[in-house]
């Protein structure tokens, strides 16, 4: 992201390939360094020429020489069908490739999305008892990835998203990884209304890594299920999702926040990364939003009684 003071715009418009990679990420940028065999610098040093030059040779490496990390996506879905359609969509767009969809069909007998799992590349799961936490973790008993990464059937990720999940576990103290989530339209009161608030879902620019169970601030939280990413040992090691939490059960919610704590809790580290993105639908209407709002609020209230 570039950063232009007010004063500066005409400038830097004038001359932009010279500031352009002041924008690059200096960890994506060693990183391309390491793997291109060139000595590591930081990119607000480089040329744009350089710049290019370091990443066409990390993409020219051959394929045997790429991460090879396998990244389970676990789709839960309800009542949501054309929603789900084009959040499917965008999973065929991903740049990683070394990954799998796992569909679990929540919906009651005879409002299924099986024909989908036909017309998109992805293992079908029935789930028939309702709640989002019990549907994740038939996910994870199907997923064979050493990262499992999950998004909403209302949401729709970038190209990108899964390989900036993958970097962001570099380091074996990383148990999960977030991402920005951001709104896919703005076309209602409701949906601005919902933005507005500010502390529904983070939503920062930089890199962020918390760790240790005062690792994070009163009433922040380091991410949201509908763009997170968790190691499949650690998940299945502390028994997956809390069931009486989530979706379909009286909380409404906050088995994400739950998942992260628990890393938090267990000496891990949670890293955000705004290399992965994801484009949430909000709710349209205000009486959705408001809900949608109040639960955000619980789960705030939760981190600050130090409940969850």
């Amino acid at each position: 992201r570039l950063a232009v003071r007010a004063g500066e715009v005409g400038a830097v418009l004038a001359d932009l390939p010279a500031h352009l990679p002041r924008a690059v990420s200096p960890e994506r940028f060693a990183e391309a360094c390491r793997r291109a065999g060139v000595p590591e610098r930081q990119p607000a040093g480089a040329t744009l020429a350089e710049v290019q030059e370091v990443f066409r040779q990390e993409a020219a490496l051959p394929r045997a020489e790429r991460p090879r990390t396998m990244v389970s996506i676990i789709v839960c879905t309800r009542r949501r069908r054309e929603h789900l359609i084009r959040c499917l969509e965008s999973l065929l767009h991903l740049t990683h490739a070394e990954t799998e969809v796992i569909l679990v069909d929540n919906n009651d007998p005879g409002e299924g999305v099986f024909d989908l799992a036909s017309r998109f590349p992805c293992r079908y799961v029935k789930a028939l008892k309702p709640g989002l936490s019990r549907s994740r973790n038939m996910g994870v008993a199907e997923a064979k990835g050493e990262i499992l990464a999950f998004t909403h059937d209302d949401a729709e990720v970038d190209p990108g998203w899964a390989e900036g999940l993958v970097r962001a576990f570099a380091e074996p103290e990383v148990l999960a990884a977030t991402g920005p989530v951001v709104p896919r339209e703005l076309i209602t009161r409701g949906q601005e209304w919902f933005e507005e608030l500010g502390w529904t879902h983070p939503c920062w620019f930089r890199r962020m890594v918390f760790e240790g169970r005062d690792g994070v601030a009163p009433g922040l939280l380091p991410g949201a299920g509908a763009n997170l990413a968790v190691r499949r040992s650690f998940l299945r090691e502390h028994g997956g999702f809390d069931e009486l939490l989530g979706a379909g059960t009286p909380t409404g919610g906050g088995e994400d926040t739950d998942a992260l704590m628990r890393a938090l809790r267990a000496g891990g580290r949670v890293v955000y990364t705004p290399e992965a993105m994801v484009r949430h639908r909000h709710r349209i209407d205000m009486e959705g939003a408001r809900t949608a709002a109040f639960l955000s609020a619980k789960l705030i209230a939760y981190t600050l009684l130090g409940a969850l």
